[in-house]
């Protein structure tokens, strides 16, 4: 059933959430704790795409508390940076950094470095909107040295842009660009059209800061 609730999710979002709603109270009703975290994360994965942060923060520690119980250490990793993401949106810079490192600490923990590579980006981009670049940047490399060692092309190309950004907040706008285009040749050649936008939108920034039109 949340394996349904997700493949309709991108379809019909309603019956996707009262299919999972259903996951969980059936879960709830058989004590099958596992199932009734999972469904939690899901209602809270709707929430956040939803933009209801303060519900998706609400049903992510739910979800947490009995991931701990259960000591599903995947799960609270994917808990923890979602409730980090969170709470960077809201300006709650210190919450954000708390639950990311507690995230990264479980991603490490059951060897899942791809994800990981995830986290650390989060990380610096906590850093990056408290202006605290050198941190930002040192995050952000190893961000990109681990996605690099896992042979992940979407978070290389994300993280390429993440330290373009950082940069760019710098002023440094010859190691922005740089980084930019670095990123855009790896999202040309992953063939993912959003990212390329997003690439040239912001060369087109940097050139326009230039007044190289």
């Amino acid at each position: 059933m949340l394996k349904l609730s997700r493949l309709q999710k991108s379809d019909d979002f309603d019956t996707a959430l009262k299919t999972v709603r259903n996951a969980l109270s059936l879960s709830d009703s058989i004590h099958y704790e596992f199932g009734k975290s999972e469904a939690l994360k899901i209602i809270a994965d709707f929430d956040y795409d939803k933009h209801n942060f303060d519900k998706a923060l609400s049903n992510y520690k739910k979800s947490i508390e009995i991931k701990e119980m259960l000591k599903d250490d995947s799960g609270l990793a994917f808990c923890h940076r979602a409730v980090g993401c969170i709470y960077m949106k809201q300006s709650e810079y210190k919450k954000a950094i708390e639950n990311l490192f507690t995230s990264l600490e479980y991603y490490h923990k059951t060897g899942n470095f791809i994800e990981s590579s995830g986290t650390l980006n989060n990380i610096g981009l906590v850093y990056t909107e408290t202006k605290n670049y050198d941190k930002a940047l040192e995050y952000l490399f190893n961000a990109l040295e681990t996605a690099e060692k896992s042979k992940n092309d979407y978070h290389i190309g994300k993280t390429l842009m993440n330290i373009g950004n950082t940069y760019k907040q710098m002023g440094n706008w010859q190691k922005a660009l740089s980084f930019y285009q670095k990123s855009l040749q790896l999202e040309n050649e992953s063939n993912d059209p959003p990212g390329v936008a997003q690439c040239y939108n912001n060369i087109g920034n940097i050139y326009s800061q230039q007044k190289k039109y």
